[in-house]
């Protein structure tokens, strides 16, 4: 059976937390940027070591469980982007943790552009509950210039 085309549509759609939701829940909100920021630079760091030494399971199970944290909190905060992006990216390095992909520059360039997505979703998040609450909030893009 096919879907209609508003079919397609609702089931493609997000549902994202509104300005209520941020204002009720901040400080949970605040706490998942702050560590998922870290999270994204940890993971970054170990891609760049996993392309020195691709079959390192070590690094592969510190990037997938960075990545993991990630989709369980997103989840729970319905951040539906944020969790489905990480779903895939796990999904990814999980068939390198089962020796079913081979990580390749290519895929290396796979991985970091996910990473670079996520971070660019926690930016817009940061900047919602900032917009949404008046109260500055970390962001991954934040440099130390900008603290000045």
């Amino acid at each position: 059976m096919r879907k209609s085309d508003n079919q397609l549509q609702e089931t493609e759609s997000f549902n994202e937390p509104n300005d209520e939701k941020l204002i009720e829940d901040v400080e949970l909100y605040k706490e998942f940027i702050s560590e998922s920021c870290g999270h994204l630079q940890d993971t970054e760091a170990n891609i760049l070591s996993l392309e020195d030494n691709p079959k390192d399971i070590e690094l592969l199970n510190s990037i997938f469980r960075c990545v993991h944290s990630i989709k369980g909190s997103s989840g729970f905060l319905g951040l539906e982007k944020i969790q489905k992006l990480s779903h895939e990216l796990e999904t990814v390095l999980d068939k390198a943790r089962k020796n079913e992909l081979d990580i390749t520059p290519a895929i290396a360039d796979v991985l970091f552009n996910a990473i670079d997505t996520l971070g660019k979703l926690i930016d817009n998040l940061a900047m919602k509950i900032t917009n949404a609450t008046g109260t500055e909030c970390e962001r991954m893009g934040k440099t130390d210039s900008d603290e000045d």
